[in-house]
């Protein structure tokens, strides 16, 4: 048996009429650029967080870009960011002029709050959460250290739609929240995709008129912006998706639910779960920690079974980023995560059988 990390061609073939009739419809209406499709979008977006505000952007790599460059902090301000996470986010705050602090994480892969906190100094003015693969961060002690030191919070929700604490969306505590729409997301699209979510109205007017080229109204550029609009095309296949969200979910759920059961107590596997019911984990990415990663990963490919070893090397690794390494600190638990993490197979288009098939190899590997 053959089993994809993603079942794209399965997804399309679900919502093949809808999608299909979508696009033709931009097409033939000449729907191409912010028009009703961008505006449909955007409203589901605010009705499901409850209210405020969404800019469709043309990625979840440019919403961080956005809420960097209109970040109200001095230049070369030091934001506190974890080590574990997408190029995308250290990108975000060096292109917007600051310099990001590499902070470690807790055992779950979000940043670590105790460690944040020593690490906060003078020149500190913000901090960007990572919610990490469906798991939303600890948002209540983020926003009460960022309140006490006077510090702005973005999140980077790429992985995070559909994700709660205490019934909270991302962006809720926070300056604002960026989200992607890669075809490898919960809710995606066919290419490149994102968008800003954000209570803050000056925040909201700002970044909508940023990402086209600074006009709020045609032909008056109120501020220097970029030309990052979410594409009609893409929020119309967006909008075919989207009452389809919570059920792909659940389907997650469902999935990571039968490995964890199946897994939990298996050699030295550590498998992600939430340990507080006020997370909702929507489970985008469903990642397995264990000293023998190397050796199960060879072998779950050998018989068929596509797995991903995302996070190695951490971007504190990489050469380009060293200089941002705090002096003297360490970040074991960051080491320690990149050396052992496996992501499984968890599309919520997998069958049972597909997904017993993971299951039954991860165990007869361990019985060897």
């Amino acid at each position: 048996m053959q089993v994809k990390y993603a079942y794209l061609d399965r997804e399309y073939l679900f919502f093949k009429d809808q999608i299909d009739a979508a696009v033709h419809s931009c097409l033939s209406e000449g729907q191409f650029i912010l028009r009703e499709q961008v505006l449909e979008f955007e409203s589901k977006i605010v009705n499901m967080h409850g209210g405020g505000y969404c800019i469709g952007v043309n990625s979840g790599t440019d919403a961080l870009n956005i809420l960097l460059k209109l970040a109200k902090i001095p230049k070369r301000s030091e934001i506190i960011v974890s080590a574990h996470t997408f190029v995308s986010t250290i990108s975000a705050i060096v292109n917007a002029g600051h310099i990001p602090i590499f902070c470690d994480i807790n055992r779950n892969g979000n940043l670590n709050e105790s460690s944040a906190k020593v690490l906060i100094r003078k020149n500190t003015k913000g901090i960007l959460i990572t919610h990490m693969n469906g798991l939303i961060a600890n948002m209540e002690a983020i926003n009460k250290l960022s309140e006490d030191a006077g510090l702005i919070i973005f999140e980077d929700a790429a992985q995070a739609i559909g994700s709660t604490e205490n019934g909270r969306s991302p962006g809720a505590l926070s300056n604002g929240a960026a989200y992607s729409l890669h075809p490898l997301k919960t809710l995606s699209v066919a290419g490149d995709g994102g968008f800003i979510f954000t209570n803050d109205l000056e925040l909201a007017t700002s970044a909508r008129a940023y990402r086209n080229l600074g006009q709020l109204t045609k032909g008056f550029y109120e501020i220097e912006g970029s030309n990052s609009r979410l594409d009609n095309i893409q929020a119309a296949i967006a909008n075919v998706k989207l009452p389809m969200l919570q059920n792909l979910i659940n389907r997650r759920i469902k999935h990571a639910q039968k490995y964890i059961y199946a897994l939990q107590d298996i050699g030295d596997i550590t498998v992600p779960k939430s340990l507080d019911p006020q997370y909702l984990h929507s489970y985008s990415n469903f990642v397995i920690n264990t000293e023998k990663r190397d050796d199960l990963a060879k072998s779950l490919i050998k018989n068929g079974i596509e797995v991903m070893v995302h996070w190695k090397p951490s971007v504190a690794d990489l050469k380009i980023f060293h200089k941002y390494l705090p002096k003297g600190g360490e970040l074991r638990e960051v080491k320690k995560y990149t050396e052992t993490c496996l992501s499984l197979p968890i599309s919520p288009w997998m069958l049972d059988k597909e997904i017993g098939y993971v299951i039954d190899n991860i165990l007869e590997f361990y019985k060897g």
